[in-house]
């Protein structure tokens, strides 16, 4: 077995969208016989909650604020040199003070492993760089009996299938830019929504991205609104609109981003670290 020291594209474009983006697609491949793993962790806090599509202060929920922070262990393996088999398992902690009585309110567990598989079925190369479409599916399912009916809650425990395509353009000078969307299919009453994002960056000796993803709810209600209850938190309408840079050398990842706007849901701004590294299996 052999340890490399390189750049591993795969795992990185996915770290930097770790808000609730697990399944999002790479338009790099491992390479067949090669295993990427990471560790990382992602701290992020937000003193301001969209209620429905109005922004009010989370002091209104008698929270100060809520900071959430993720550990993530996360593996790419190449089956070939144009498939990769993809899983990632996070524990996630939030917590918050009420402002009454100062009592800290929290929760803690693992939230839900995501297995995918995500294959390169086209690409085109010429004199300026390569084109290619790569297409995927993962399987997100809850790993503990979290709770989901409080605002600091790590999830909406629903198994959900999230088939995906991702077409990219790749610079022979490095730069590249590609958009992916997807439809993500959920369990237990929670809306099923649309996926995308859209990145800019450059693969090199240093790997460097900018994003920007987007989650849209097709169904929901509102936090607030008729019909709601505590009980039925999992069935809100959420959306979420993210940008984001991260950048990848020697084996460590960091990155930073904000939410620009949602729905029903906090308004964070956060950072990752990780180390991560690519292992040759085999001769």
């Amino acid at each position: 077995m052999k340890l490399y020291l390189t750049i591993s594209f795969t795992l990185v474009s996915i770290l930097s969208l770790q808000q609730g983006n697990a399944q999002q697609l790479s338009g790099f491949s491992q390479g067949k016989g090669k295993l990427a793993v990471a560790i990382s962790t992602t701290r992020e806090k937000y003193d301001e909650f969209y209620f429905g599509d109005v922004k009010k202060p989370l002091s209104v929920t008698n929270l100060d604020k809520i900071v959430t922070q993720s550990y993530n262990f996360y593996t790419a393996y190449g089956l070939t040199n144009k498939t990769d088999l993809i899983l990632n398992i996070p524990y996630i902690t939030t917590k918050g003070n009420q402002i009454t009585d100062n009592k800290e309110v929290g929760e803690e567990h693992f939230q839900d492993a995501t297995i995918g598989i995500q294959s390169k079925f086209y690409q085109k190369e010429n004199t300026t760089g390569a084109f290619s479409v790569t297409g995927g599916v993962s399987l997100s399912t809850p790993l503990s009996k979290y709770l989901t009916n409080v605002i600091y809650a790590i999830g909406n425990r629903s198994t959900r299938i999230t088939p995906s395509a991702l077409l990219q353009y790749k610079f022979a000078n490095g730069i590249f830019i590609n958009g992916q969307g997807g439809y993500s299919l959920k369990t237990n009453k929670v809306p099923n929504a649309v996926v995308s994002a859209a990145k800019i960056g450059y693969a090199g000796k240093v790997y460097v991205e900018a994003y920007i993803s987007n989650q849209t709810s097709t169904g929901g209600i509102d936090i607030g609104g008729p019909g709601f209850t505590p009980e039925r938190f999992p069935e809100t309408k959420v959306n979420t609109t993210n940008i984001g840079a991260s950048v990848y050398f020697a084996g460590v990842t960091l990155g930073v981003g904000k939410r620009l706007s949602g729905r029903n849901a906090g308004l964070p701004s956060y950072y990752t670290i990780g180390l991560a590294y690519t292992f040759k299996l085999g001769k």
